[in-house]
């Protein structure tokens, strides 16, 4: 799933498009960036951690932010909003994804009733007469299509269910 990187209501872009977008209006690379707020802070920063900004596999936290709101020139608080809807955006992912995991799942259970009812339409029409006694082949006929159903379901419901 793609994931959106504005807010439709105020215009505020997502943290990793912004950055990508300032670093880049400045022509400099993700390593270039690194260094520049390396220097800033005393300390090395990699990198790494600016492709993860720009990918909102990590957010930076506040003293990041600080830090490249220097750098960039844009005011700390477009960084803050443009952090809490990638926030935000995380979260409608990941319900997203949960939505869809659901969605197998009652999958499962619409093939399994469907197997189900198969079964029970393709019985022998021995069965399905009045006053008349079950053979002494039934019980085996459904312990084998038991089985095999049984089969059937860990193999596409994956075993566990």
């Amino acid at each position: 799933m793609a994931m959106m990187t504005t807010n439709e209501n105020d215009g505020v872009e997502a943290i990793g498009p912004l950055l990508r977008r300032l670093r880049m209006a400045g022509g400099r690379t993700q390593e270039e960036l690194a260094a520049a707020l390396s220097a800033r802070r005393g300390y090395p920063l990699e990198q790494g951690a600016v492709s993860r900004w720009e990918t909102h596999e990590r957010l930076p936290d506040p003293a990041s932010r600080a830090l490249l709101s220097a750098e960039f020139g844009v005011p700390e608080e477009e960084l803050r909003r443009a952090v809490t809807l990638a926030r935000r955006l995380r979260r409608q992912e990941k319900k997203d994804e949960t939505d869809q995991e659901n969605d197998v799942f009652d999958r499962r259970g619409f093939m399994t009733a469907s197997a189900g009812a198969g079964i029970a339409v393709i019985q022998p029409s021995s069965l399905l007469s009045s006053g008349r006694k079950i053979g002494a082949d039934v019980p085996k006929q459904l312990s084998h299509r038991t089985a095999r159903l049984r089969r059937l379901d860990d193999f596409m419901g994956g075993g566990d269910t």
